[in-house]
């Protein structure tokens, strides 16, 4: 927009944005409509995005579910365990290692909380200092 009697182009923040600001030659030139169509139209990206090869590390090998959760989480072949929402975004939420305690065939580590479970070699996922398994981890095909 061109300046107009040594003022400054106004800065536009958002498509509610208060018109006042414009003048009756703003109006004229269209401008108000020209910054509403521009910060209203939806981001497209200027060519379409490749799509990402299958990587086996993508794979998941396990689903695993908590009792008092809602949530379900994935094992992935390269040991990273994410949450995936209904939108099918990845959420890295821990990583599974290597036994630590007996009778442990993997452990289940969070990243949020430091906590460690374990898994045992039915799948039943136990928390140190429980007498009962506090989830279940199933291998996937």
């Amino acid at each position: 927009m061109p300046a107009l009697s040594g003022q400054a182009d106004p800065v536009i923040y958002s498509v509610g944005m208060d018109t006042r600001g414009f003048g009756p030659i703003d109006r004229i030139f269209g401008q108000i409509d020209k910054a509403i169509k521009v910060l209203g139209a939806p981001a497209r990206p200027s060519r379409p995005a490749p799509a990402a090869p299958q990587a086996a590390s993508n794979r998941y090998v396990f689903r695993c579910s908590f009792f008092s959760d809602p949530h379900i989480y994935y094992v992935k072949a390269d040991d990273e365990i994410v949450g995936v929402a209904p939108s099918g975004q990845q959420v890295l939420v821990g990583r599974r290692l290597p036994p630590s305690l007996p009778n442990a065939a993997w452990m289940y580590h969070r990243f949020d909380n430091g906590a460690d479970y374990a898994v045992d070699a039915n799948g039943r996922i136990w928390a140190a200092y429980v007498q009962n398994p506090i989830g279940q981890a199933s291998p996937l095909q």
